[in-house]
């Protein structure tokens, strides 16, 4: 991301989170990041584009090309005092979001003549048998997403949030934020970073190098990441196109990741 260009930075905090990077079927996965068809989602709820609209993909695209990264932004562990725990070397625990797999089932134990409404049935008319499904979630987590791109896009955004169309969820609709999603658009990455790592609780001075990040990548960048197919075109026909991003560890940072890789490149 530009470091002197205008970023839209809120954060992303909920008891469950869960971003599908490759759902199929039966088996609902949850990415360790936030995806990018998940927020352009929060954006398109947040203005009210209806995913049944002929002209559905075309409000969808300047939502699309905005550029995103992501930063896990954990919680510092607490004693039953509320103050923080340190470690031998001085260091502050905190804590790493857990995975939870929910076993889901649908249409169990009914009767295919008395409980017909009950039970889940295919195109063809034909009644299913029980249908299992197994749904993972991210456990207490919480992001810092920044977007770039169109200042007007990005100010209309900010606005959205201001009094949302429809309800916003990080993923499913289990999944309900539990602190307002509020963006504020800042002048400069940096400025967005402090903004947000203060507002999580750490010192403004923290450096995001401290921190997991996931960066969105331009096609040159593309050989040192790998492809997500989150890049949403059409939420109605499920049309997504691939996206390539980088994952960075804690201490990770520009020199690690070559020119142009970093998040503050």
């Amino acid at each position: 991301m530009s470091p002197d260009a205008p970023t839209l930075a809120f954060l992303l905090d909920s008891p469950l989170q869960s971003w599908g990077e490759s759902s199929r079927f039966n088996r609902r996965d949850s990415g360790p990041h936030p995806t990018k068809s998940g927020v352009v989602a929060l954006l398109a709820c947040a203005r009210g584009i209806d995913k049944h609209a002929g002209d559905e993909a075309e409000q969808l695209a300047p939502l699309a090309r905005l550029r995103l990264a992501t930063v896990l932004l954990p919680r510092i562990r607490r004693n039953w005092r509320r103050e923080p725990v340190v470690d031998e070397d001085g260091r502050v625990r905190r804590h790493r979001p857990l995975r939870l797999t929910d076993y889901h089932t649908i249409g169990g134990g009914f009767d295919d003549k008395l409980d017909a409404l009950r039970k889940p049935r295919k195109a063809t008319g034909g009644v299913f048998d029980t249908v299992q499904t197994w749904r993972d979630y991210l456990l207490d987590a919480r992001f810092a997403a920044f977007l770039q791109g169109d200042p007007r896009e990005l100010e209309r955004c900010a606005a959205d949030f201001e009094d949302p169309c429809w309800g916003l969820w990080l993923g499913r609709k289990s999944c309900v934020p539990s602190v307002p999603i509020l963006p504020r658009l800042l002048p400069t990455f940096s400025g967005a970073w402090s903004f947000l790592v203060e507002r999580a609780g750490f010192p403004a001075e923290t450096a995001i190098e401290e921190f997991e990040r996931c960066v969105e990548q331009t096609a040159a960048e593309a050989a040192a990441g790998f492809i997500l197919l989150d890049q949403p075109v059409s939420f109605g026909r499920r049309e997504f196109h691939a996206r390539p991003v980088r994952r960075l560890r804690p201490g990770e940072g520009p020199r690690d990741t070559g020119p142009g890789e970093g998040i503050s490149d």
